[in-house]
C-alpha cells in the first residue's frame, strides 16, 4: 500500500492535536469579536467608562500616583505594561480594529484561565477534556458577560483572572507542603494579574473573599496541624504582599484620599442610601436579576434559562457530594457553596431581614466596606463559583450527561454575541431602537471639531490648562459625566484623552472639597455678580475657557449671557466658535502660572466665601486666599524685589524649582491639588555651563507664549535661567488627532528645549535636567507647619529665609547682590513610596522564576 505523503496527513495530525480544541474555539471566539466590533468613528463611552485610545498619553498619567486630570487627583495605581501592550496592538491594527482586539482579550482570556484553573483542581484527565472545554467557553460567554460587560477595561478585567487566581489558591492550601510548586505558581499568577486592581474596591472584594476561602479550606481539610496552617498562611500572605507590593504599599495614601473624598465632596452621597439601592434581594442575588440590568435586552431565552440553571445549584451540589466517590471533591464543592452563600451576601447586605438596618449601616459607616457598595465588585467573583462546582461534577460523574447540556446552554448563551450587535441593538438603547436612533448609546461619534482644537492646543508647550464650563448635571453625583444629547454621550467625559494639557471640567469640582463651583457660577443671574469665574480661572491656572453648547439647552441658556457679558468687558477673547463649542482664550491680566509669589494673602473661613474675595481682588494682581477662622486681610511684603520663579515638569508628581533673589521670607503657591504628602525637598543649587546660544529658536505656534530672543537674552543676563541642556540634537514628538481613528505625529528638533515667557515672575524651563527617580531619598523635607490649602484647592508654603538659613545653609546659594537663589524639588511622597515598591516587585519577581524553574530542573513538586 502507499505511502501518505506528509502533506496529505496535515489535515488527520491537526484534528488529533490536543490543541486542535483550544484552536477551535479562539477561533469562533475571535469571530464572535470581529462580529461585534464597533462602527468606523465610533468609540465606547457610557457609565463611569469610556473607550481609551490615547495609550500613550495613558502610560504618561498611569506611571505616577498623582495624576493631573484638570486640578489633579489620586491615581489608583493602574499598571501601565497594560497600556503599553494595548498600544502595541494598535501600532499594528490601527484603532479601527481595537474593538476587536478588545473583545479577543477578555473573551479569550476568561476562556484561556478557567481551562487553566481545571488542571489546578486536578481535572487533567483526557476523558474530562470536552467536558472542562465546554465549561471553559461557558465562563468566557454567559449571561453576566452579556449583561455586565460594558467593555473589556481594567475595571473587568478581574473577571480574567478570578479562576487561576483561586485555583492556585486552592491548590497550594489542599497540599499538606509548606514550600511546593504550587505557592510559586500562585505568585506568578498574582504577579500577572496586577494590572486588573487598578479600582481599590475590586481589589478589597479579592483580599476579602481569597481570607475567607483559605478559612473553609483549613475548616474542611483537617489533613495538617494548625501550626503548619498558621506557617502556610503567613507564607502565603507573604507571597501575596510581595506580589501586590506597588499597590499594598502606597494604600495609606489612596484610602486617606477616599476618605477625604467621601467626607468632602469628590463621592458626596448618602452612603446609606446608596447602600441600600446596591442590595439585592435574595431572588435577584441567585437569577442575576437587577432593575441595573434593564440596560441590556438580551435574549430572553438565554437569560431564563440561566436563571433555573442557578436555582438549580444546591440540588447539584447535593447530587455530587452523594455521588462522588473522591472525598476531595465533596470537600471543593462544599467550600464553593460556602463562599456562592458569602458572595450573596455581600450582593444582598441583609434586604428582605430582619437585620436590614444594622447591616446597611455596617457596610455604609466602615470605609474598607464602603467601596464594596456597588454590587459589581462581588458580583464578577460569582460566575467562577458557581461553574467550577457544575465542573467538577461533571468530570467526575458516571454519567456523561450533563456535559452535553452544558455544550448546548453555551450555544445558547452565546447568541447575544452570534448575534454581532451587541452594542448596536441592545446595550443602553432606547426600547426598539438602535445606537442610531436611540437618544443616548454605548457607541458614540465625537465631533471632529473636538479633535481640532485639540491637536492646536496640544502643539503648545507652555504650561496651562483648559476649563471646560457650564455646569450641565441635574443629578450632581453625576461628577465627571460629559452627558450631550448632540452627539448622544451619557457618561465618562472621552475628550480629556485627547488633550495633552490638563482638561478641568466644571461638572467635576472635585478639588474644591464640598464647594461645587459650577453650581454656584450656575445660579447667579447677574452677569456681574458672576464674573469672578474669570479670575478663578486664573487662580487655577486655565489659560483657555472652553463654552461646550452641546449639552442640555437648560444649562447653555442659563450660561450663555454670562459668556457673552466677559467676551464683551474683553476677559476672554473668542478663537473657535461652531455648534458644539465655543473656545476662548483668557485675559493675561488674569491668568496665573503654576507655580507664583503671591501680592497679596487673603483670609477666609471656606471655599464657598471665594468669589466674594475675587470680585474685588484688582487687576493683575497674584492674589492668594488662605482659609482661616479669622477673616482678615493681609499683605506679604517682598522687600523692593520680586522673586523670579523658574521650573520644569518632570512628571505630574514631581516639579524641580529654582528661585532666584530671595531677600525675605515670601508666600509661595503651586495651583495644584492640596494634598499633606506634597514635600518641597532643597537642595544642593545646580548651574550648568551657558552654551552657544545661537541655537535657540521659536518652536512652531508657540510664538505667544515662548521667550523672544531679547527676552532669552534678558533671562541669561539676569541669572533667571541656570539650564539650557547639553546642547546634542533632540527630538521632540507631538500627538495630533486628525479623529477618534487617525492620529499623526508632529516631530520637531531642537538643541534648546522650550523657554516660556517671564509670566507674572514664574518662567518655565523645559531645559532643566530631570534628574533621577531617587533624587530626593537622601533629601530632608520643609517643615509641614509651613504647608497650607490656598485658593480653595491649590498648596501654599511660607517660604521662611531664617528656617532655610538655620536648617538647609549649605542649600542656599549667595548672590553678589546679597540675594539668595534655592533648588528645590517638590514631590508627591507616596510616588517615592511607588518606585521603592515596584523595585522590590521586579526582585520579588526574578526570584520566584529561579525557585520556579529550580523545581522543574530537579522535577520536584515539593522541594522543602
Amino acid at each position: 500500500m502507499r505511502k501518505k505523503s506528509f502533506f496529505s496527513r496535515v489535515p488527520s495530525l491537526i484534528t488529533k492535536s490536543p490543541a486542535f480544541p483550544f484552536l477551535v474555539i479562539l477561533l469562533i471566539i475571535l469571530a464572535i469579536s470581529i462580529l461585534n466590533k464597533f462602527p468606523k468613528g465610533r468609540i465606547f463611552c457610557y457609565s463611569d467608562f469610556f473607550q481609551f485610545v490615547n495609550f500613550e498619553g495613558a502610560i504618561n498619567w498611569f506611571t505616577n500616583v498623582f495624576v493631573n486630570y484638570g486640578e489633579g487627583n489620586l491615581n489608583f495605581l493602574y499598571v501601565p505594561f497594560y497600556y503599553s501592550f494595548l498600544g502595541f496592538i494598535q501600532n499594528i491594527i490601527g484603532q479601527k480594529y481595537m474593538s476587536v482586539a478588545y473583545f479577543f482579550i477578555f473573551l479569550g482570556g476568561s476562556f484561556l484561565s478557567f481551562y487553566i484553573a481545571t488542571i489546578f483542581f486536578g481535572l487533567d484527565k483526557k476523558t474530562d477534556k470536552f467536558t472542562i472545554l465546554c465549561f471553559s467557553l461557558l465562563y468566557s460567554l454567559n449571561s453576566y458577560t452579556a449583561i455586565r460587560f460594558e467593555l473589556p477595561c481594567i475595571y473587568f478585567l478581574p473577571y480574567i483572572f478570578i479562576p487561576v487566581l483561586f485555583a492556585t489558591l486552592h491548590a497550594y492550601f489542599m497540599d499538606v507542603h509548606l514550600l511546593n510548586r504550587n505557592l510559586l505558581w500562585c505568585a506568578v499568577a498574582m504577579l500577572i494579574s496586577t494590572v486588573c486592581w487598578a479600582g481599590p474596591p475590586y481589589f478589597v472584594a479579592y483580599t476579602i473573599l481569597t481570607s475567607i476561602y483559605i478559612i473553609f479550606i483549613s475548616i474542611f481539610d483537617r489533613r495538617y496541624n494548625f501550626a503548619i496552617l498558621g506557617k502556610k498562611i503567613f507564607l502565603y500572605f507573604f507571597v501575596f504582599i510581595s506580589s501586590f507590593a506597588m499597590y499594598i504599599f502606597t494604600w495609606p495614601a489612596i484610602l486617606l484620599g477616599y476618605n477625604a473624598a467621601v467626607k468632602a465632596g469628590r463621592y458626596q452621597v448618602n452612603n446609606l442610601e446608596w447602600i441600600y439601592s446596591q442590595s439585592l434581594p435574595m431572588l435577584d442575588v441567585f437569577s442575576f436579576r437587577s432593575r441595573f440590568f434593564g440596560l441590556v435586552n438580551i435574549n430572553k431565552v438565554s437569560f431564563l434559562f440561566f436563571i433555573m440553571l442557578s436555582f438549580s445549584l444546591f440540588l447539584f451540589l447535593a447530587v455530587s457530594f452523594l455521588s462522588s466517590r473522591k472525598n476531595t471533591y465533596k470537600r471543593i464543592i462544599i467550600i464553593f457553596g460556602f463562599m456562592v452563600l458569602v458572595i450573596g451576601f455581600f450582593l444582598n447586605k441583609g434586604k428582605g431581614f430582619s437585620w436590614e438596618a444594622a447591616a446597611h449601616s455596617i457596610f455604609a459607616s466602615n470605609i474598607i466596606l464602603c467601596s464594596l457598595r456597588s454590587f459589581d465588585k462581588t458580583l464578577i467573583f460569582l460566575p467562577f463559583m458557581l461553574l467550577m462546582p457544575y465542573c467538577l461534577y461533571s468530570a467526575n460523574a458516571k454519567h456523561k450527561i450533563l456535559p452535553w447540556v452544558m455544550l448546548a446552554s453555551t450555544l445558547i448563551f452565546c447568541w447575544p454575541f452570534i448575534n454581532g450587535n451587541l452594542y448596536k441593538k441592545y446595550y443602553a438603547v432606547d426600547q426598539g431602537k438602535d445606537y442610531l436612533t436611540s437618544r443616548y448609546a454605548s457607541l458614540v461619534k465625537i465631533p471632529q471639531e473636538y479633535f481640532d482644537i485639540a491637536s492646536a492646543t496640544n502643539r503648545l508647550k507652555s504650561d496651562f490648562r483648559i476649563l471646560s464650563v457650564p455646569w450641565f448635571l441635574d443629578n450632581p453625583d453625576l461628577k465627571g459625566w460629559l452627558i450631550s444629547p448632540k452627539w448622544k454621550n451619557m457618561g465618562a467625559n472621552p475628550l480629556i484623552q485627547y488633550f495633552n494639557h490638563p482638561f478641568s471640567q466644571m461638572s467635576e469640582p472635585s478639588a474644591f472639597r464640598s464647594w461645587n463651583y459650577g453650581v454656584t457660577w450656575g445660579e447667579e443671574s447677574s452677569n456681574d455678580e458672576s464674573f469672578w469665574i474669570i479670575p478663578l480661572s486664573g487662580l487655577i491656572n486655565a489659560k483657555y475657557l472652553i463654552f461646550q453648547k452641546d449639552v442640555s439647552d437648560k444649562f447653555v441658556n442659563q450660561a450663555a449671557p454670562k459668556i457673552a457679558s466677559y467676551k464683551d468687558k474683553g476677559a476672554i477673547k473668542l478663537l473657535v466658535s461652531n455648534p458644539y463649542f465655543d473656545f476662548f482664550e483668557v485675559s493675561d491680566a488674569y491668568f496665573l502660572p503654576h507655580f507664583y509669589v503671591a501680592d497679596k494673602l487673603y483670609c477666609v473661613k471656606n471655599a464657598k466665601s471665594i468669589p466674594s474675595i475675587l470680585k474685588n481682588v484688582p487687576l493683575g494682581e497674584k492674589a492668594g486666599i488662605l482659609e482661616s477662622n479669622n477673616e482678615s486681610t493681609n499683605e506679604q511684603a517682598l522687600n523692593n524685589r520680586e522673586v523670579v520663579i523658574e521650573y520644569k515638569q518632570i512628571n505630574s508628581a514631581k516639579y524641580k524649582v529654582k528661585f532666584h533673589g530671595i531677600t525675605k521670607s515670601f508666600p509661595f503657591i503651586f495651583s495644584e491639588s492640596f494634598d499633606p504628602f506634597w514635600r518641597i525637598y532643597p537642595k544642593r543649587y545646580t548651574e550648568a555651563e551657558v552654551r552657544n546660544i545661537d541655537t535657540y529658536q521659536i518652536f512652531k505656534g508657540n510664538e505667544a507664549f515662548q521667550a523672544s530672543r531679547e527676552e532669552f537674552g534678558t533671562y541669561l543676563k539676569e541669572n533667571w535661567v541656570s539650564e539650557l541642556g547639553n546642547g546634542s540634537v533632540k527630538n521632540r514628538r507631538t500627538t495630533l488627532w486628525l479623529s477618534s481613528n487617525l492620529l499623526r505625529s508632529f516631530e520637531e528638533q531642537y538643541r534648546i528645549d522650550f523657554i516660556s515667557k517671564k509670566i507674572k515672575g514664574t518662567i518655565q524651563n523645559d531645559n532643566i535636567s530631570k534628574g533621577s527617580f531617587y533624587d530626593t531619598y537622601s533629601l530632608r523635607a520643609i517643615d509641614d507647619k509651613f504647608h497650607r490649602i490656598v485658593n480653595g484647592y491649590a498648596n501654599f508654603w511660607q517660604i521662611d529665609l531664617g528656617y532655610l538659613k538655620n536648617n538647609f545653609p549649605e542649600d542656599l546659594k549667595n548672590n553678589s547682590d546679597g540675594s539668595y537663589d534655592l533648588e528645590v524639588i517638590i514631590e508627591f511622597w507616596p510616588q517615592k513610596v511607588l518606585y521603592i515598591s515596584r523595585v522590590y516587585v521586579i526582585i520579588f519577581s526574578f526570584i520566584v522564576l529561579v525557585l520556579l524553574a529550580w523545581s522543574f530542573i530537579i522535577k520536584r513538586k515539593n522541594f522543602i
